[in-house]
């Protein structure tokens, strides 16, 4: 995630723009990992397991739906 982070860092100071797509897929790591972490402590019939399931998919439909740039 820190490399990913870093990443979008160095490509908006090189290109003076701010990439959705690398955002997101921090966004979506960062979700899978709030979800893995919830599975083996929770239970998954809870509201907060519903809602993590429910932005991963947000999260994945968005980017898989997105345009590859060249630049990202």
């Amino acid at each position: 995630m820190l490399v990913e982070l870093l990443h979008t860092v160095a490509l908006t100071l090189r290109t003076h723009h701010l990439p959705l797509r690398p955002l997101l897929a921090l966004a979506f790591m960062a979700v899978l990992r709030h979800g893995v972490v919830l599975a083996s402590t929770v239970s998954l019939a809870s509201w907060n397991a519903c809602a993590t399931l429910l932005g991963l998919l947000a999260l994945g439909t968005l980017l898989a739906r997105l345009p590859a740039h060249n630049d990202d």
